[in-house]
């Protein structure tokens, strides 16, 4: 069996059999991959603790010839501030279903995970972890390469004129009057709601407040959609939390 160490955060965790756990990790040398815990379900495991979704440790795996097992495990971090508050542990884990969406595995991903990390530092300590989770929702679109067109129409350039503005996530972004009415997704937001996201996106760490937040946070929402091509339920959760969707 092959043998490696990995330096990972817990993505999503299953449950597997009696006592073991399912786990998809975000590993910095490997991207995405997936590991099972043997008997971390048990009382007194010694995986108990790192396997629990957004958990960083340095780990050792064995691979078989169709799976790999958690061997050792050095914990690193828990980010405790996000476990003691219900809000912030919801922004963490929907982050991590969009980080989960879009890594890919044997891939090497230290771009990808040094941002997880430090918008996982940053959710757990900034003052408005909305602000926080909107601003990092961001930044994993741009390190996709995959930054709507907030404030220009994306066919025509034109800087947003209208309020409401038409925008498409299909399309990517804004439309600007008479601009592809064909769009079978495109619907209405506040002006000010993009130009709030324009502003916010370069930022290089998230900002004390933002205006028309919960709007913002839906509109991406959409977006990250239509990105990810799956339902993102834990984003769902969130929209919930925020009360803009029953």
């Amino acid at each position: 069996m092959a043998e490696q160490s990995v330096h990972a955060i817990v993505l999503r965790r299953r449950d597997q059999g009696e006592s073991d756990r399912r786990l998809t990790l975000l590993c910095r040398e490997q991207g995405k991959l997936e590991a099972i815990a043997r008997g971390s379900r048990k009382s007194g495991s010694r995986l108990a603790g790192i396997s629990e979704p957004l958990c960083e440790a340095n780990l050792h795996l064995s691979s078989g010839p169709r799976r790999a097992y958690v061997t050792q495990a050095v914990p690193l971090q828990s980010f405790r501030e996000l476990r003691t508050d219900y809000e912030r542990l919801t922004f963490g884990l929907a982050l991590a279903e969009i980080v989960e969406a879009i890594a890919v595995s044997e891939q090497g991903a230290a771009e990808l995970f040094d941002l997880f990390k430090l918008s996982l530092t940053y959710l757990s300590l900034h003052e408005n972890p909305g602000t926080c989770f909107l601003w990092s929702a961001l930044q994993l679109m741009d390190h996709e390469g995959r930054q709507p067109s907030w404030n220009r129409c994306v066919e025509t350039g034109v800087a947003v004129a209208e309020n409401p503005a038409w925008v498409s996530p299909m399309v990517g972004g804004y439309l600007s009057a008479g601009a592809h009415r064909d769009a079978p997704d495109r619907f209405q937001v506040r002006a000010e709601v993009l130009l709030g996201l324009a502003a916010l996106t370069p930022l290089e760490r998230p900002p004390a407040k933002m205006k028309f937040l919960a709007e913002s946070i839906r509109l991406v929402y959409d977006f990250w959609v239509e990105y990810a091509h799956k339902p993102l339920p834990a984003t769902v959760a969130v929209l919930q939390s925020l009360n803009l969707v029953s």
